[in-house]
């Protein structure tokens, strides 16, 4: 499936000139979807997970429940506020 998309792309086989743009928007949309979904969603997480410690956690409305306790090692672990 990808050869006959990158074949697009490229021009080539009979009457390949007038295929070629649906070839490149073809390969160009791939690349594109790629790259947001490998490189630009992980981005976006790690600035929302920031923000919910810096800002959203000071108030108890928006509150997580987890907390960060130092342990005995030195070690911080999360504590999710239950009962033990």
């Amino acid at each position: 499936m990808r050869v006959r998309q990158v074949s697009l792309g490229v021009g080539y086989g009979a009457d390949g000139a007038s295929r070629r743009p649906l070839g490149m928007v073809i390969v160009g949309g791939l690349v594109v979807s790629q790259f947001i979904t490998l490189y630009v969603t992980p981005v976006i997480y790690l600035y929302l997970e920031q923000f919910q410690v810096n800002v959203l956690n000071r108030t108890s409305f928006f509150h997580s429940g987890q907390t960060q306790i130092p342990s005995a090692g030195g070690q911080i672990t999360a504590h999710d506020g239950a009962a033990d």
